[in-house]
């Protein structure tokens, strides 16, 4: 895929709240299928949002979520993806980010093991229009 958005480390996922406002917060990201993918948490704010209305903006940022000089700013549609498709981009982002993934992600997720919470992944599928 030979998109601006393609080898960004980092972009500024946007989604609506109820009153119409953007809410943006920092994300990896990785080229799936048709457009572009990420995880997180199945009970964070952003999928709470997207239930409700599956627009959204991204843009290439760095890790704190500052838009990039010059960056465009791409709308787009955003599917909550479970099942298979949802590991196939953890797959994914753990070969793009792997020693982070290592240092990050998977001593979170043995920590919450340990303390007897299995926290829902989900993965967001952003289709660009």
């Amino acid at each position: 895929m030979t998109h601006e958005l393609a080898h960004v480390k980092y972009i500024s996922f946007g989604t609506y709240r109820d009153d119409g406002s953007l809410a943006r917060t920092p994300v990896w990201l990785v080229p799936f299928e048709d457009g572009f993918a990420f995880s997180t948490e199945g009970h964070s704010f952003k999928v709470r949002r997207l239930r409700k209305n599956p627009k959204c903006e991204v843009a290439a940022s760095n890790f704190r979520g500052i838009v990039q000089d010059g960056a465009t700013n791409f709308t787009g549609t955003a599917e909550i993806v479970v099942g298979e498709r949802s590991q196939a981009i953890e797959r994914l982002l753990a070969r793009k980010y792997f020693f982070a993934w290592w240092f990050m992600i998977v001593p979170n997720e043995w920590l919450a093991r340990v303390r007897g919470k299995h926290p829902e992944s989900v993965a967001i599928k952003i289709t660009l229009h």
